[in-house]
Formats: C-alpha cells, sequence, structure tokens
C-alpha cells in the first residue's frame, strides 16, 4: 500500500495515496538552471531567458539537468513522512533513462508513472482515494492537488505549500 492513512479512530479508517510530481516537488530542474547559468526562477510557464525557453536551456547544457539537478528544499520533508514515494511525471522519453537513474540515486525503490498533465487529471479522476503535490499551471481542476507555491502557478486558485513546514504538517495530519 503505497501513501498515508486518512481518517481516525473514531471513523472508519481508509487509505489515501499521496503521489508526488517529480519537477518543482522533488527535483529542483529550476535551482539548477539559476546555480549553473543564472537563469532567474520563472515567474510563467513557458519562459524564455537570454533568448532561450526551458527546453533550449536543457539543450545548451547537453541534457545534463535530468541527472544533475539536486533535490528541493521539500525533499528530506517527504523523504521523511513517506516510506512508499509514488511519482507522477511527465517526461520525455529522451529523458526517461536519465530521470529513472535520478530516482535511483536519490528515492530508490518507488512507484514511477510517466503521465502528462491529462493523465494525470483522469488517474485522479478514477482515484478517489489519491492526492497529488504538484507544481504544473496546466490542469482543468485542482480537485485533490496541493500546488508547490511557484511564481508561475500563483494565478491558480487550490491548496497550496508555500513552506516546508506546511508540507510537513499536510503529510502528519494525512498520516493519522
Amino acid at each position: 500500500m503505497h501513501g498515508l492513512s486518512w481518517g481516525n479512530k473514531t471513523t472508519k479508517e481508509m487509505f489515501i495515496v499521496i503521489a508526488f510530481d517529480l519537477d518543482g516537488v522533488l527535483r529542483d530542474l529550476q535551482g539548477y538552471l539559476r546555480t549553473k547559468y543564472g537563469v532567474p526562477l520563472p515567474s510563467v510557464w513557458f519562459f524564455t531567458y537570454k533568448g532561450l525557453g526551458f527546453w533550449e536551456w536543457a539543450e545548451f547544457d547537453n541534457n545534463k539537468m535530468p541527472l544533475l539537478a539536486k533535490p528541493t528544499k521539500y525533499y528530506n520533508t517527504i523523504r521523511k513522512h513517506c516510506k512508499n514515494i509514488e511519482i507522477w511525471t511527465h517526461q520525455y522519453p529522451h529523458w526517461r533513462p536519465l530521470t529513472k537513474l535520478w530516482i535511483k540515486k536519490y528515492l530508490g525503490d518507488c512507484t514511477v508513472r510517466f503521465l502528462t498533465t491529462k493523465q494525470k487529471r483522469a488517474r485522479l479522476d478514477r482515484c478517489k482515494d489519491t492526492i497529488l503535490i504538484e507544481d504544473c499551471p496546466n490542469f482543468k481542476s485542482y480537485d485533490r492537488i496541493v500546488l508547490i507555491d511557484k511564481p508561475y502557478n500563483r494565478n491558480i486558485k487550490a491548496k497550496r505549500i508555500k513552506k516546508v513546514g506546511q508540507l510537513e504538517k499536510l503529510l502528519l495530519k494525512e498520516g493519522k
């Protein structure tokens, strides 16, 4: 069983799956670009900096980013509170081998689902026992999605995590 239990001792306890997006939640691609090339955190999802968008920066970096990016500030809290991590991530096929190596290095054995945004939403709609921790601003509905607060998703009305302590509080609450 993946995820955390949901409920309390006075009601019938059920189990909830907390799935995590990878990039922006666990793996810090933007931090990698900021540290290596001075690319600022974008205020919009599709950005350009010095004439290059995200994928052009990835190519400029010879697509090393998916392997060399460090974990986000949320990583340690997720590892501390979640024994069986489930990842839902949208990865282009040429990034998947390096992404799998990153996951093996930082997360070990875990469930990984390669899903587009549309497929993530469809899975959430089917799996009523699941919530998703995400940063993407492109979902049609944010029912059972908790956003990691980023400048590029601040126009979305949704539950959000702005600080590590808020994520820890959420994981502790859902884990009881």
